[in-house]
């Protein structure tokens, strides 16, 4: 379980794409298997690393070692499972809370490029619900679900580890997601004309740019 939350992105494709073989073999269609190749090199792959990970980890863990970390950033269980979880739901979105740099090397204009990139991540599938359609809308759909999904993953994991919730469930674990949002970004802009191509190569300059300048730790914050 604790593995599948690396995964979150990769489980939502899979278990639509599921979805989407079951629709297809209830309206007749041909080949509605094919999904499902996909979904078993996906479960193949991932169920592998999980796999020789764990075995890795247990095959180098010294005899009587104890997580420290276990219980530090969670709550005792107090009441009905949904007053625990129900308000952490949207936790994920907002990519910005996650702390992507620390204080010894944060720069002014990194974190001016860090709160727009969070801010583009996450009005993106939103917007892509509204002017994409057909199969560019439904992976918009995945990417505004994605969120959600991933920090009931996150809770159950507790539960199941510890018997606990998490209060704040930061945006680190949805940074798998961070991809396919990408890519409904990507599609919302494919339809630009020749002007705003032009515009956004010039936007990517800078940003990459700004990147290479906060790299260098030119602005570190005091």
């Amino acid at each position: 379980m604790v593995k599948t939350i690396a995964l979150a992105s990769l489980v939502i494709v899979l278990g639509v794409l599921g979805i989407v073989a079951v629709v297809r073999l209830v309206r007749g269609r041909g080949r509605w298997w094919q999904p499902l190749l996909t979904v078993a090199a996906g479960v193949s792959g991932g169920g592998l690393v999980t796999l020789l990970w764990g075995r890795y980890v247990t095959a180098h863990t010294p005899t009587g070692w104890e997580n420290q970390v276990l219980g530090q950033n969670n709550t005792e269980y107090v009441g009905q499972p949904f007053d625990e979880w129900l308000p952490t739901l949207t936790h994920v979105f907002g990519y910005t809370s996650g702390y992507w740099e620390g204080s010894p090397v944060m720069t002014y204009h990194g974190q001016l490029l860090t709160n727009l990139a969070g801010l583009a991540l996450t009005v993106a599938p939103f917007c892509g619900l509204i002017a994409l359609r057909g199969r560019e809308r439904l992976l918009a759909g995945i990417a505004v679900a994605g969120p959600v999904l991933v920090v009931l993953l996150v809770q159950v994991q507790s539960w199941v580890r510890e018997e606990v919730y998490f209060p704040i469930v930061s945006a680190r674990y949805g940074v798998t997601l961070i991809p396919l949002t990408a890519l409904v970004l990507g599609l919302l802009l494919k339809s630009l004309k020749k002007r705003g191509h032009i515009v956004v190569w010039c936007l990517c300059a800078l940003v990459l740019l700004l990147v290479v300048i906060d790299i260098l730790g030119v602005g570190r914050v005091s």
